[in-house]
């Protein structure tokens, strides 16, 4: 009975680990090294004509449906980016957008509605090459258009 009880504890603490956690990295663009299969995110939301309405937001990115960072925070006008590695191989680009709430002064998803459609794309480095990925938002039709430059 001892042996059978032991067994089950070993087995428990083994089957407990947990999954290592990939730290988001931001890179600059001077610090872009061609061949290193960066994937460089860009984010600009567009359609904000009332300066009252500029709240500030990020975007959290995740690649293959693990959170991988965030954008910088900056002004819904301004430029948001974000870069990373990542293995060759086809992933799958998600982002969800984050605002400013004034009222409790912290940072809120942006209801499900609001999101850029479509919030997501695929994205093929499998030649190891660096990948800039634009996403232009437009605010007031929450139509996102997503631009893959390989370099």
């Amino acid at each position: 009975m001892r042996k059978i009880l032991l067994g089950v504890l070993i087995l428990l603490a083994v089957s407990c680990k947990t999954a290592p956690v990939k730290e988001p990295s931001i890179v600059t663009e001077d610090s872009v090294v061609a061949g290193t299969g960066i994937v460089e995110i860009v984010v600009r939301d567009l359609g904000i004509s009332d300066p009252a309405n500029d709240k500030r937001s990020y975007y959290r990115i995740f690649i293959d449906k693990v959170e991988v960072g965030r954008t910088e925070i900056g002004l819904e006008s301004q430029l948001k980016k974000f870069a990373t590695t990542t293995e060759p191989n086809s992933h799958l680009l998600r982002i969800e957008k984050y605002v400013l709430d004034d009222k409790s002064d912290r940072y809120v998803k942006v209801n499900n509605i609001d999101q850029p459609r479509p919030n997501f794309i695929y994205f093929d480095n499998s030649d190891k090459k660096d990948i800039r990925i634009d996403i232009v938002h437009t605010v007031d039709t929450h139509h996102a258009e997503y631009r893959i430059t390989k370099r």
